[in-house]
């Protein structure tokens, strides 16, 4: 089980970022598919180094996405190395990602042991 991420939305309706649920002072919690839907999610989110226990988690954004000279397909192969070392992830069926300036969105239809997971999410530095 993992806690549940929810879409937290920016003034123009668009997703800001992710954020736990609590519903009366509870934390929620997901399996099955949503649980692997989350990791997804906080493994797009989290910059790779910045969790102190574990400095090679997250995706290198700083130098495979955002950085100065990176290429398409450099970009391209962090974000599905990123994507495929996700626990419960079989297949990477698709991947979009749309980059301008410090924003990026990554759609990506995942295959995974339990089902499929169409996967939706902005990135910002």
């Amino acid at each position: 089980m993992d806690l549940k991420l929810v879409p937290v939305y920016a003034a123009n309706g668009l997703i800001d970022y992710y954020d736990i649920e609590f519903v009366k002072g509870k934390l929620q919690v997901v399996d099955g598919i949503d649980e692997i839907k989350n990791r997804l999610l906080i493994n797009l989110s989290v910059f790779r180094g910045e969790n102190f226990t574990n400095r090679e988690f997250g995706t290198d954004y700083f130098n495979n996405v955002f950085g100065r000279d990176v290429t398409d397909p450099v970009l391209i192969d962090e974000i599905k190395a990123s994507i495929l070392k996700t626990r419960g992830v079989t297949e990477l069926k698709s991947l979009d990602i749309t980059r301008d300036g410090r924003t990026a969105v990554i759609k990506a239809d995942v295959k995974t042991s339990i089902g499929e997971i169409n996967l939706a999410t902005p990135i910002t530095i």
